[in-house]
Order: C-alpha cells, then structure tokens, then sequence
C-alpha cells in the first residue's frame, strides 16, 4: 500500500527526465495527485474484492496524492509563464484544481482544516480569474477605471460564493452523505473567505471617495466617478447579501459605511465642483435621519431588516455631529451654503432633541440658532464690520429671549409638571422638559444679549475717542441698539417682581446706570461731567426710593442707598463748591428719609457722613478766614457725640461715659487752645458759652461726661485768663470775669437765703449722680 504510490511517482519523474517533459512537472503532479486519489478511493476496492490475495490496502493513496497535489500548488503557485495575465490565469487553475482536491479529501478524512483549505483556495481561484481577465483588459484597452472592472468581477464571485451557503444549508447533508464525506461543515468557511476579500474592496472604495489625495487622476466628472458608483452599490449589495446571511452587527455597520461613500462618489462626480463637504454632511445626516423616523413609521420590511434600522438610528447622531464640526469649522465654505448647511442641521437637531428627549441635543440645537442668528446678517454686511453690527445681534438675542420666555410660560401652563428638587431633568419629558430647559436657555440668552450690547458701548467709546463722532452701520443703529436695551430692561423688571430675587434686581439696576451712561454718551459725547449729571443721579434715586417705597424690596433698598456714592463721580472735590454741598446735603436728606422709613442705623451712618462732607467742603474756607481750629474738630466731635446718644442703650455704661468724656474733651480742648492761641474776646466768650451750656446740657441729660467736661475746661479758661491776661488790664476780659463773678455772688446770696432746700437738693442729687451716664 505504501511502495506503490512511491515507486509510481519516481517511475514518473523518470519519464519526464528521459522523455524532456520536465516543464510540464506540475500539471503531471497534479494529475498524478488524482490518480492517486481515484485509484485509492474506487479502483482498488474492486481490485481487492476481486483478488483478495493481493490485496493492496488503499488508505496512504489520497495522502500521497495530497502531497503531490500541494507540491504541484506551491511550484505553480511560486513559478510560471512570464506573461502577467497568462501567468494569473496559470495560477487561478491550480488554485481551483487545489480546491477540489481538498473537497474530495473529505471522503477520506474528517480533519476540519480541509474545507477552510478548500474555501481559500476556490476564493483565490476566482479572484485570480478575474485578475487575469482584468489585465488582458487593461494591457489591450488601456482601461482607465482598472482596478475597479476588476472589483466588479471580485464582488460578482463573493456573491457566487456566498449563495453557496444557503444551497449548503439546505441540502449539504444529503450531498455529503451522497458524496460520503465525513463533514458537512462549509458554511462557515464560505462565509470567512469572500468577507475577507470583501473587506480590502470596502477600504479602497473608503480610502478613493474620502481622501481627496488618493488617486491624483480623479476629477469632479460622473465620467471619472461613475464607476465608483456602481462598485459602491455593488459592495453595498455584496456586503447586504452577507448580512442576510451571517447576520452579524458589525455588517450592518459596513453596510451603512459603504452606502455613504457610493453617495459620496456619486456627489462628487456632480456637485463637488459648485458646492463643499459640510453641505454633503449636513445633508446626509437628514437623509439619514429622515429615513430612520419614516422606517420607524411604516416599519419596511418588517422584522427581518430591524436590526439595519437600529444601527441606521445609531448612526444619525455621529454623522449629526461630524456634519456640525464641517460646517463651523471647514474655512472655505461659503457664506450660504453655511446658513443652509446650519438651518437643516438646526431642523434634525431639533427633531432628533425632541424623539430622543435628551439634554445635550437641545443645549446643541440651541447653540446652532445663536450661530445661524449671528452669521446671517454677513450675507450684506462684510466681516470687517462685524463690531458695527452689535446693536442688531443685541436686539435679536433680546426678542429671542422674550419668545423663549414667553414658550416656557406658555407650556407650563398648559402641561404642568411636578418639580423635582434633586433633578429638574430626569423625570420630565416631552413638553414639560422643554418648557424647563427654555427657563434655563432664556436667562443665558438674556445674558449674552447684555454681554453683546455691553461690548458695543465699549466700541463707542473707544470710537469717541479716537475721531470724536460714533460710527454707525446705518441710520437705525441707535433704534436697534435702545431697542434691545428696553426689551432686556423690562426682562429685568418682569423677571425682579415675579421672582423676587436679588440677582435680579441688581442686574436691572446695574443696566439701567449703563443705559444712562449710553444715552448720555449719544447726547453729549465725551463731555465733562456738570451738575446736569448729578441732577439725573439724584432724580433716578429719589425715583428709586419712592418705588421701593411701594414695593418693599430690600435689593431695591441696597440699590438706593448705593447710588448716591455714585455722584461722587460728578462733584468737583474741592473746598467752597455749592455743587458739592448741594449734592451731600440732597444725599443726607435722602439717607435719613430712609433711616425714617427703614429706622436701620446705615442710612444714618451714611446720612451724618454726607452732612459732614456738606460742613468740611466749607471747613478749609472759613478757617483760613477765623483762623480757629476747633472749626475742623466741631463737627466731627458733635457726630460722635450723637452716635454715642443714639448707641446709648447698646454700649456699657463705663464705656459710654469714656467716651463721652473723650470727645467733650477733644472739643473743649481745641477750643481752648483757640483762645490761648489768640487775644480774641469773642473766643473767650464763646468758650465760656459752650462751657456753661455744657455744664447745663449735662444737668439736663443727666450725664456726668458733660457736667464735668463742663465745669473742668470753664474753671481751667478762667484761671488760664487771669493768669495770663488780667495783668494786661485787658478791659473785656475785667468785664467778662466781673460778670461772671458777680453771678457766683449773687448765686451764693440765693443759696444763703434758702440753704436748707438747696442742701436737701444737693444730697438728691448727689445720690442721682450715681446713677448718671
């Protein structure tokens, strides 16, 4: 059984030796190879029934043909004619013949290498066929779409192979066991061979449609993309006719991905030369997404082509997405097919928001319209003038806040939903969730609208500055630009009374200076400020403190308590001015009408501050005239004498009276040192006035700082005046201290005349002066 093959093989190989036919080895080995296995599986089983003393055993005889039908495939496979399409040709014989050997193994063995063998070896045979016939085509013709004639004939054989698979589903057992196999498992490796010889088609396809640098000889002609096209469609068939048959998730992504690049060949082959990319994009994924919702309605072909639509839907979002990223950032897309390419990515972003009810797609849908609204008006006005157009992108962002607002509104009314304190999101769908994001987006649109306009007042500025004269687009600039101002005003107010927020109030207020600083700007241009500014700071805020009146806002209250500070910025800060005296004592009178309305200590604080500034704006002037100086300390000593009366109740008895003493102290000092200072009679008596009427305020007010205070600095000013100016015989003086003098006398007269009732008083008082501040 083992001799035979092998001394009938080398009996060969001596025959082509002696004969010269040793060029036709390997079709003689390939022959052979079938011999072998012919006589091994039918002619020595007669032979051994009918001569059963030689019986040969015929099992070895398919292997030694297997080996010299491999040797034969290597040889052929490695070596041959020199002519390109005859040796392909050559080869794609002996792949085939190398197939059926294997398939006839079958009968023989159980290994399951063989089919897969087989499989390879018919695939390779095909395509080396077409190959061949490719390049007879092209060397003759001089083809100008070789390779793609040759795809055409690969994807025509995938399709012949793999229609084997249900042939062999449905009657592979009753041929295998006809054919007495000892397996019937082809399917499998009729599947894997043409999908892996479909898969390099798809790449190529992918690589010459997409990547503009691929093939230098493409041009934007149907002639040059037509044949594109039809591999395209013919792969995308190839590929749907393997997932009908393998139905494996991953095909129909292939499939889809093959489906776009034949309609990207075809759009190249027509309208690449009049349009861009991103318009292909944005149009794909509404065809896409179209396609889906209209397969979902109508639900085409039922059952079986559901997974196809499934993976269709989770396509729609990347494509969406690419398609979004094309057309903001491709640089060289014109301005209208920009604004055609975002108006139908703003369609299905809105429609895809609202089906699948998910956050980010309405967040994006709502960026693509702030876009679409800001690029349109450059369809009359160029780019460099982009910053003229401020007032108008204001008013638009303006009005769509209104409308936002007022469709928030509207379905909240009408589909009321449950707020959720932990996610405003999560539990609400269709109408009541949009109503929700709307309350988010209005606000922020609001937001930019302010940002925008903020930023067209800063180009104004700077344009007064540079020339003198604001520069307009047209005449309707300052219309479109108030017009903004008040529809983002009444949002503010609107939006301060029904939420009651402090946000909002201060927002309101803040733009609501800014518009007076515009207006003023469009009036009177750069101009210094003049009282005029000062009266309109002072009119809003007496406007502001009677509508808080009504109202009862604490922001609004904070608001007008700040605003005076404001006119800070329009006084001339120097001594003697009767604008600025005005203008503290217009503030003063305001902080205590609110102290009287509110009783809340800042307004007085602020109130005495603003009186003082009144006094000291006149300080310097009158001290240069009187030459004193108790007229820099007066007014702030006797402000804190009253804040220390108002605190009384709030402050420790000891350091109340500290206090007190101190600042009387500091008071009676520098008027002292005005006296000792000068030869002024007037002084003197003045000091002799504030003393006594300290001594008798402190009676009244039962206060010991005041009593003592008092009586300490008027017997220290009438020994410092008779020490140092009685010897001088200054008449005034001997008249003042006479007066005094005999006020004592005749005090001690009367309290020699009633001494009883005036001891009796002095030990009460005495006993109340304990209990005195």
């Amino acid at each position: 059984g083992l001799t035979l093959p092998l001394f009938g093989g080398a009996f060969l190989v001596s025959v082509l030796a002696l004969t010269g036919l040793s060029t036709w080895g390997n079709s003689t080995a390939l022959l052979w190879g079938y011999i072998l296995w012919s006589v091994g599986n039918f002619v020595l089983s007669r032979w051994n029934t009918a001569h059963p003393r030689w019986a040969v055993a015929p099992e070895a005889w398919p292997w030694f043909g297997l080996t010299t039908v491999s040797f034969s495939l290597l040889h052929g496979l490695m070596s041959g004619i020199s002519h390109p399409w005859l040796r392909t040709l050559e080869h794609s014989g002996f792949c085939a013949a190398g197939a059926l050997y294997f398939f006839l193994m079958l009968r023989n063995s159980a290994w399951s290498g063989f089919p897969w063998f087989a499989t390879l070896l018919l695939t390779w045979s095909g395509a080396s066929l077409n190959e061949a016939w490719a390049t007879y085509y092209w060397s003759v013709r001089r083809s100008p779409i070789y390779p793609l004639d040759y795809a055409a004939g690969n994807l025509l054989w995938v399709n012949i192979l793999l229609r084997v698979v249900p042939a062999w589903q449905q009657h592979g057992d009753t041929l295998a066991a006809r054919w007495q196999w000892r397996t019937s498992h082809l399917a499998t490796p009729f599947l894997v061979w043409p999908t892996l010889l479909l898969l390099p088609w798809a790449l190529y396809l992918s690589f010459g449609v997409i990547d503009p640098h691929f093939d230098s000889s493409l041009s934007a002609t149907i002639a040059t993309w037509l044949p594109y096209c039809l591999v395209g469609g013919a792969l995308t068939l190839s590929f749907f006719h393997l997932w009908w048959l393998h139905r494996a998730k991953w095909e129909t992504h292939v499939i889809l991905g093959s489906l776009f690049c034949t309609i990207l060949a075809a759009w190249r082959g027509n309208a690449a030369l009049f349009f861009h990319p991103p318009l292909f994009l944005a149009l794909w994924s509404a065809v896409a997404h179209l396609t889906h919702l209209l397969w979902e309605k109508h639900q085409w072909g039922g059952e079986p082509l559901q997974p196809l639509r499934h993976t269709l839907s989770r396509w729609v979002a990347p494509s969406l997405v690419v398609a979004i990223v094309a057309t903001l950032a491709y640089p060289e897309l014109p301005l209208t097919e920009r604004l055609f390419s975002l108006a139908s990515l703003i369609g299905i972003t809105v429609s895809l928001s609202w089906r699948r009810q998910q956050l980010p797609w309405f967040l994006s849908a709502g960026v693509l319209i702030l876009v679409f609204v800001h690029i349109w008006p450059l369809l009359w006005v160029p780019p460099s003038q982009i910053a003229l157009l401020l007032p108008w992108y204001a008013l638009q962002l303006a009005m769509l806040a209104w409308v936002a607002l007022w469709v928030s509104e509207m379905l909240r009314q009408r589909f009321p939903a449950e707020d959720n304190a932990e996610d405003q999101f999560s539990t609400k769908t269709g109408f009541p969730l949009v109503a929700a994001l709307l309350a988010i987006i209005w606000p922020l649109v609001a937001l930019l609208a302010v940002l925008e306009w903020g930023v067209h007042t800063f180009f104004l500025v700077s344009s007064l500055m540079e020339t003198g004269q604001p520069q307009w687009l047209g005449s309707g600039d300052t219309s479109a630009s108030l017009s903004a101002v008040a529809l983002l005003l009444a949002l503010g107010v609107r939006q301060a009374r029904e939420s009651r927020q402090s946000e909002w109030v201060y927002g309101t207020a803040l733009l609501g200076g800014a518009v007076g600083v515009y207006i003023r700007l469009l009036q009177v241009g750069l101009a210094p400020v003049s009282v005029w500014d000062t009266t309109a700071l002072m009119s809003a805020t007496s406007l502001l403190f009677a509508l808080q009146r009504f109202t009862a806002s604490a922001p609004l209250l904070h608001v007008v308590m700040a605003m005076p500070l404001f006119t800070l910025l329009t006084i001339p800060l120097q001594a003697a001015s009767p604008h600025a005296s005005m203008t503290f004592i217009t503030a003063a009178t305001l902080y205590l009408l609110t102290y009287r309305e509110t009783e809340r200590p800042l307004p007085l604080y602020l109130a005495l501050i603003a009186l003082n500034a009144a006094i000291y704006v006149w300080i310097p002037v009158w001290a240069n005239q009187l030459h004193v100086m108790q007229l820099w300390v007066t007014p702030a000593a006797l402000s804190v004498l009253f804040m220390l009366h108002v605190h009384r109740d709030e402050l420790k008895p000891n350091v109340l009276s500290n206090a007190r003493l101190a600042t009387t102290c500091v008071l009676y000092a520098s008027a002292t040192g005005d006296v000792f200072l000068q030869d002024n009679l007037a002084l003197f008596a003045l000091v002799l006035v504030l003393s006594m009427g300290g001594i008798l305020l402190g009676v009244a007010l039962r206060t010991k700082a005041f009593l003592y205070g008092g009586t300490s600095f008027l017997v220290f000013n009438i020994l410092g005046q008779l020490v140092t100016h009685v010897p001088e015989h200054a008449l005034g003086r001997a008249i003042l201290l006479f007066v005094v003098g005999v006020s004592i006398l005749g005090g001690k007269f009367w309290f020699d005349l009633q001494r009883e009732t005036f001891l009796k008083r002095i030990r009460i008082f005495r006993a109340d002066l304990e209990t005195w501040g």
